[in-house]
């Protein structure tokens, strides 16, 4: 019984900390620019990994979960910083074209979702929630 209850206490925390938008030591994180990402490599319904006209595909999870390991090829902008680099999502990754494939993911599709509804307000019209990091890692290769 005793397993049980720590069991479930323990998932409890996990779901807890998955649905924050918050880093875990309460600290926003900086607003870094990386090179520019490859294209996120996807796999077909062969499970053969293909390149063309992979979707952007935007990680909104905080550093740590990031570093945990995240969709290989993402970028990484935390839900907290997506308003701030709306410019340079639709300048540097979609060279202006507000029409290219977008699909945004966090650790259980919370925070994605309101990325989409940010991105969608902004102008971009093909945007898709791709729910979580385990979702994510049934049709896209992860990196760790």
């Amino acid at each position: 019984m005793k397993k049980v209850k720590l069991t479930l206490v323990f998932m409890i925390v996990i779901f807890s900390v998955a649905c924050t938008s918050k880093s875990s030591d309460g600290v926003k994180n900086p607003v870094q620019i990386k090179k520019k990402a490859s294209p996120a490599v996807t796999k077909n319904e062969n499970g053969e990994k293909s390149k063309a006209t992979a979707p952007i595909i935007i990680d909104v999870r905080t550093m740590g979960e990031w570093n945990s390991g995240h969709v290989k090829g993402a970028l990484h902008i935390p839900l907290s910083q997506v308003s701030a680099r709306l410019g340079e999502i639709k300048d540097k990754y979609l060279a202006g074209d507000f029409s290219k494939k977008v699909i945004v993911y966090c650790a259980v599709g919370a925070r994605a979702s309101r990325a989409r509804r940010i991105l969608q307000g902004a102008g971009f019209t093909n945007v898709e929630n791709g729910g979580g990091f385990s979702d994510m890692t049934r049709t896209h290769e992860a990196e760790y």
